[in-house]
C-alpha cells in the first residue's frame, strides 16, 4: 500500500494556516499513514499465520501460488464494518474473487439457501473432505461453498493431486 502525502490543500475552509502549521499537519498525516500501514501489515501477518499459510476455504498452500494471497473479509464491510481479527480470512485469489460479497449460496442437493463456510466459526473437516484431489462438500454449507467457489475446477484438482502426491497438499486441520 503506497500512498504519498506531499501537501495539504491550501484552501481549507474557515481557516488560514501558517506555513509552520501546514508542516505540522503534514507531519501528523504522514505519521498516521505510517501507523495505518504498519497496522495493516501486522494484521495481514497475523491472519496469514493463523491460517498456516493456506487458503482457509480450499486449503491451497500459499507457497505454490504465483499470486499473492488476500486478507478476505468473511463478512464484507458493505454488510457490517468489522476490523477485528475475527472477520478476516486468508484466501487464495481464486476463492476470494469467487466469494466476492456473498454470505450464502444454494445447496444443489436440497435447493435450500445455505450460509457459506465461515473459517472463524466452523471447522473445515466437518464440512469438507478431500478425495482424489477433489474437495467434497459433506454438508449443505460445504456443498454450496464448493460449488460457489468452484473449488474443483479442472486445473485446481490436477494441481491438488500433484501436491498430495508430493505430500504437501493435505488440508491442515485448523479452524
Amino acid at each position: 500500500m503506497k500512498m504519498k502525502i506531499t501537501s495539504i490543500p491550501p484552501e481549507l475552509p474557515c481557516c488560514e494556516l501558517t506555513a509552520q502549521r501546514r508542516r505540522n499537519l503534514l507531519m501528523v498525516a504522514k505519521e498516521a499513514l505510517r501507523n495505518a500501514v504498519q497496522h495493516a501489515h501486522a494484521t495481514r501477518e497475523a491472519v496469514r499465520q493463523r491460517a498456516h499459510r493456506r487458503c482457509e476455504y480450499c486449503r491451497f498452500p500459499e507457497h505454490v501460488s504465483n499470486l499473492p494471497f488476500h486478507v478476505e473479509h468473511i463478512v464484507a464491510s458493505i454488510h457490517r464494518p468489522d476490523n477485528s481479527l475475527l472477520n478476516p480470512a486468508w484466501a487464495c485469489p481464486r476463492c476470494n474473487l469467487k466469494k466476492g460479497l456473498n454470505l450464502s449460496t444454494i445447496d444443489d442437493q436440497t435447493g435450500q439457501q445455505v450460509h457459506l463456510f465461515n473459517p472463524r466459526t466452523m471447522v473445515w473437516h466437518n464440512h469438507f473432505a478431500v478425495g482424489n484431489g477433489c474437495i467434497e462438500g459433506i454438508t449443505p454449507c460445504g456443498r454450496g461453498t464448493v460449488r460457489l467457489l468452484d473449488m474443483n475446477a479442472e486445473n485446481r484438482v490436477a494441481h491438488r493431486r500433484k501436491l498430495i502426491e508430493q505430500g504437501t497438499g493435505q488440508p491442515v486441520d485448523a479452524r
